[in-house]
C-alpha cells in the first residue's frame, strides 16, 4: 500500500482492515527530548463504547 494511507497504516494509525484505530479518541504524540514522535496516546471521548472497547489505547 503506497501512499498517505500506506504510511499511517505502517505506523498503526490505520487497521488492515481500512479503518482508523483511534477514532472516537483524542489522540496525543509523544514527543522526545530530540522532538521526534516516539508513539501515540489515544484516550476514547465517549461512554457509550462496545463491551470490551479499552478507553486508552
Amino acid at each position: 500500500m503506497n501512499g498517505i494511507r500506506g504510511q499511517l497504516q505502517r505506523l498503526g494509525l490505520y487497521r488492515a482492515s481500512g479503518h482508523e484505530h483511534f477514532s472516537g479518541s483524542l489522540v496525543i504524540p509523544v514527543i522526545n527530548a530530540r522532538g521526534e514522535v516516539t508513539e501515540v496516546y489515544g484516550r476514547k471521548i465517549n461512554d457509550n463504547l462496545r463491551e470490551g472497547t479499552p478507553y486508552h489505547l
